[in-house]
């Protein structure tokens, strides 16, 4: 499947059954999207190939169901315009980026590496209730909008960033800070601004910077 041209493709409804790779790199468009599911379910490695750029060659929703030994590979920018679920196979981030940057539901337990969940209009993110998002790069909330976490957890392993400017954003998702590395969260520098949900933090080595302004809706736990 190769999505190009200057607009991007919008489908909705329905079910496309990738087998091979998929490959978003040529679309330059920062449109698109729709209901319809792409489904990974192919034997062996299948390849997910997106855009150099952010928020460009938007994709609809993306499942991952492969055999627990195959393996999906995703490289560069991968611009997530509806939902995301993860139910089996093994997932090969490398050094790529998941934009979230619609209401969404994220289920599934699974690894990525960078993450953004943007705010450019006010945003909800569902993650199930059981579902753990590991973020192995960079944890980043940006835009100007709410953006509202609810559910799951998300465990980042790398930095947070958060530029997100939104004096509204809240939710329920537990942010579990445990990486044995060290790591930096950085606020929006604004009281207020770019507000997270419930944070606990377990680290057994490496240490936290907290830098900047750092705004905090639910709970707070300090572990080690």
């Amino acid at each position: 499947t190769d999505g190009t041209g200057g607009s991007n493709p919008t489908l909705n409804s329905g079910t496309i059954n990738a087998k091979g790779n998929v490959t978003l790199a040529a679309n330059t468009a920062g449109s698109g999207g729709g209901s319809a599911t792409i489904i990974f379910n192919g034997s062996g490695t299948q390849s997910l190939l997106g855009s150099t750029t952010f928020s460009a060659a938007r994709v609809c929703s993306i499942t991952i169901n492969k055999s627990s030994s195959d393996t999906l590979k995703i490289t560069n920018n991968i611009t997530a315009a509806h939902n995301w679920t993860y139910t089996a196979g093994v997932v090969s981030a490398g050094s790529s980026s998941v934009y979230f940057i619609t209401t969404s539901t994220i289920t599934g337990s699974h690894k990525l590496h960078n993450v953004t969940f943007y705010g450019g209009a006010a945003r909800t993110y569902t993650f199930g209730s059981s579902t753990v998002l590991t973020v192995g790069g960079t944890l980043t909330f940006n835009g100007t909008l709410a953006i509202t976490l609810t559910s799951g957890k998300i465990e980042p392993q790398g930095d947070i960033t958060v530029t997100n400017t939104s004096t509204s954003t809240t939710g329920t998702t537990a942010i579990l800070i445990d990486s044995t590395a060290n790591q930096t969260w950085t606020g929006s520098g604004v009281a207020g601004e770019g507000r997270l949900p419930n944070i606990t933090i377990n680290k057994s080595s490496g240490t936290l910077t907290m830098k900047s302004i750092i705004s905090v809706t639910g709970g707070w736990t300090y572990t080690k």
